[in-house]
């Protein structure tokens, strides 16, 4: 998704608001993510490039599985989007079942 071109001034502002309001939030989840992991006294500076990617991956991985959850216990905040939230097990299925489609389908090579 891109930045939009924003046609006002308070498009911008409210974008803008919003952006870092979610910068704060996932600044704190990823900060309480390295602490759980590598303990309160470790210097954060300390943690290599690819150890960093890890932790990113892990704080969006629970935030994902926060939402979902939190959206299945209070269907008041679920939105038409509902669908989004797959787990691991439903991707691995649909692979799965795309390859099959793909290994059984003789009438064509998809390389």
């Amino acid at each position: 998704m891109n930045i939009p071109n924003f046609k006002t001034e308070n498009d911008r502002r409210e974008y803008f608001t919003l952006f870092n309001r979610q910068l704060d939030v996932y600044a704190l989840l990823f900060e309480a993510t390295v602490k759980r992991l590598f303990g309160h006294e470790y210097p954060a500076v300390s943690i290599s490039g690819q150890s960093l990617e890890t932790v990113d991956s892990i704080t969006r991985s629970l935030l994902y599985d926060v939402e979902r959850e939190f959206c299945e216990g209070n269907p008041e905040y679920k939105s038409e989007n509902e669908d989004i939230f797959m787990t691991r097990r439903n991707i691995q299925d649909l692979v799965k079942q795309v390859m099959e489609d793909l290994n059984s389908d003789s009438g064509s090579n998809p390389a």
